[in-house]
């Protein structure tokens, strides 16, 4: 990211569009042995995805700006056979149609072997992200990420180069304390929300066994920071396929940015299992705030809420809940033409920092450990 002043500044970025062979319920995640990340070819085979990253990182790198900043962003792609775009989610360039990055409506694909430059304006100040609008197969398999516009501070500024390329999303902002809509917090936490696929050009084409409906299930796995959110009926290895963590440190107040960047679940109502949430934002607008006890997130859509890590340290359930799949799970009647899904319930956690975690550890099921395992009601 790059910092910046009360004076219009112009932020470059470049981002360079490849070809990547990845662990799909991980792709980029660093994280400890067992759960490291794995070479090519010490991906399982059933694990193993034809990936299109930017930068090498999943989710794409963040764009982090103030409003009315110039950007630049030079995209060079680097695949063999496809063509790409990139378009700016919730984003209004209203002085540059031609950088929407529509293609077929303001561009012509960006082609193999070459490179285009988008230059807008940042704005309107929010919650953004980008993702690519060749098709939504690249998006699925990887083409996206968060783009951050902040109001503009009272100070003085300069021009500079952008910086994108930390692949901690979800760190992202971290130390950045502020108020938005008269209420304070200490640090930001970006929340990508997603669904993810071995093989979308497969899953997601409409050529089920009813027209209109996906090949495979409505949804498998989620995501959370482009990392599996393993759902409540799932089996699974938690020492070589941990559940997603967002840190936060006792005391604080966070304002979470959540993106949902889903490619075919439509939506997930998220829930802060323990803590209070307050909603500051939608889709970059501030609102009045309000005391919620979950947020119901669909594509394309994003909210701020601001949570304050006041209770008793441990992991705490983050809950998405894709309310349409839950009619699709074992147990219940599957209409001819569907596909029974594995979960409707996927979880990530709240994990206080900082503690000796002797009598805990982190989670090996949807419920929490620690002051998580009997989180308080919120009101």
């Amino acid at each position: 990211t790059a910092s910046s002043s009360s004076a219009q500044a112009t932020k470059r970025f470049t981002f360079l569009v490849e070809g990547w062979v990845v662990d799909f319920l991980r792709p980029t995640t660093k994280l400890r042995r067992p759960a490291d990340r794995k070479t090519p070819f010490s991906v399982p085979d059933e694990n193993r995805k034809a990936a299109i990253l930017v930068n090498g990182q999943y989710p794409g790198p963040t764009i982090d700006v103030y409003e009315n900043d110039t950007v630049e962003i030079n995209v060079v792609n680097r695949l063999i056979t496809e063509g790409v775009s990139i378009h700016w989610h919730g984003l209004h360039p209203f002085n540059e149609p031609w950088a929407d990055g529509a293609v077929g409506v303001t561009q012509a694909p960006i082609g193999p072997g070459h490179n285009f430059t988008y230059r807008f304006t940042a704005f309107p100040a929010g919650t953004h992200y980008w993702h690519s609008h060749m098709d939504g197969m690249q998006s699925a398999r990887g083409m996206r990420g968060p783009f951050i516009v902040r109001p503009r501070p009272d100070k003085e500024g300069t021009e500079e180069e952008g910086r994108s390329g930390s692949s901690d999303v979800g760190a992202e902002g971290a130390e950045r304390g502020g108020t938005v809509a008269g209420i304070k917090y200490d640090e930001e936490r970006v929340l990508v929300m997603a669904d993810e696929w071995r093989d979308p050009a497969v899953c997601l084409k409409l050529e089920g066994a009813m027209a209109g409906n996906d090949v495979c299930s409505d949804i498998d796995y989620a995501s959370v920071n482009g990392q599996v959110a393993w759902g409540d009926l799932q089996h699974f290895d938690a020492k070589k396929y941990p559940y997603p963590l967002i840190d936060v440190d006792p005391g604080k107040c966070y304002r979470m940015r959540i993106i949902m960047m889903a490619s075919n679940a439509e939506n997930y109502i998220v829930s802060f299992f323990g803590h209070n949430a307050t909603l500051v934002s939608l889709d970059g607008v501030d609102v009045e705030p309000i005391a919620v006890r979950s947020v119901n997130m669909h594509i394309g859509e994003r909210a701020d809420v601001i949570i304050c890590a006041d209770q008793k340290p441990g992991y705490y359930p983050i809950e998405m809940t894709y309310d349409y799949a839950c009619t699709l799970t074992k147990g219940h009647f599957i209409p001819p033409g569907f596909h029974p899904v594995s979960s409707c319930n996927f979880y990530a956690f709240l994990h206080y920092t900082g503690q000796r975690e002797i009598l805990y550890g982190p989670p090996k099921s949807p419920r929490g450990t620690g002051g998580g395992a009997h989180p308080q009601s919120v009101v």
